[in-house]
C-alpha cells in the first residue's frame, strides 16, 4: 500500500503591497503558503527603476520614479508544483519638496510696547510645521511659540539707539525635514518727553 501525500496548491496570500516615496528606502517581504517549500518568487512584470523582487520574496530598494505600477509576481516551490501568480498595485508618491522659510523681514518693535504678534511663514514639505529659535537670541520679553508666532512686549535694551537682534529660526516639517535662515528684529529705545 502507498501512501501519497496531498500537497495543497500555491497561494500568494500578500493582496496589496505599502505606498512607498521615490527617494526614499522601500522593502516589504511578500507572503505565501501551500506547495513545498522553499520557495522561489519572481517578477513577470518590469520593476519600477530602483527596486528588485528577490528570490525570497523581498521587494526592497529605492524607487527612483513615481506613479502607479502593476506588479505581476509568480511564486513557485521546490517540488515543481503547479506556480501562483497575483497582480500587485505598488503606488509610489513623488518625493515631497523641502521646506522653505519664505518670512525676510521682521516689524520693529519698541521697548515697552506690545509687538505686533507675527506668524512666520514657510512652503514645502510636509504640514505640520515645528519653528525654534536655533542660534542667537530673541529681544528681551519676545519669544517664539512652536507654531511660529513672534509675541511679547520687548524689554529694556539698555542703550539710547535702536538696538538690532539676530538670530537664525529653524522650520521642521513633519518628515523631519528643516530649513534654517537669519532673522533680524529692531527695537527702539523708550522715547523720553
Amino acid at each position: 500500500m502507498t501512501i501519497t501525500q496531498q500537497v495543497s496548491p500555491l497561494q500568494i496570500l500578500t493582496t496589496s503591497l505599502p505606498n512607498g516615496t521615490k527617494g526614499s528606502a522601500y522593502d516589504v517581504f511578500l507572503r505565501g503558503q501551500g506547495g513545498v517549500p522553499p520557495y522561489v518568487w519572481s517578477s513577470v512584470s518590469l520593476m519600477p527603476q530602483g527596486l528588485q523582487l528577490t528570490t525570497a520574496g523581498e521587494l526592497k530598494g529605492t524607487p527612483l520614479v513615481s506613479g502607479t505600477f502593476t506588479l505581476n509576481i509568480k511564486l513557485s516551490d521546490s517540488a515543481g508544483t503547479t506556480p501562483a501568480t497575483a497582480k500587485l498595485t505598488l503606488t509610489i508618491s513623488a518625493q515631497s519638496s523641502l521646506p522653505v522659510i519664505t518670512t525676510s523681514s521682521l516689524p520693529v518693535g519698541a521697548v515697552g510696547q506690545p509687538y505686533p504678534p507675527t506668524q512666520l511663514q514657510a512652503t514645502g514639505g510636509q504640514l505640520p510645521y515645528t519653528w525654534r529659535v536655533a542660534s542667537g537670541t530673541l529681544p528681551p520679553g519676545l519669544q517664539l511659540s512652536s507654531g511660529g508666532v513672534l509675541s511679547g512686549t520687548p524689554g529694556a535694551t539698555g542703550s539710547l539707539k535702536p538696538k538690532s537682534y539676530s538670530f537664525v529660526v529653524e522650520v521642521s516639517d513633519a518628515a523631519g525635514q528643516r530649513a534654517t535662515a537669519n532673522l533680524t528684529i529692531t527695537v527702539q529705545p523708550v522715547l523720553l518727553n
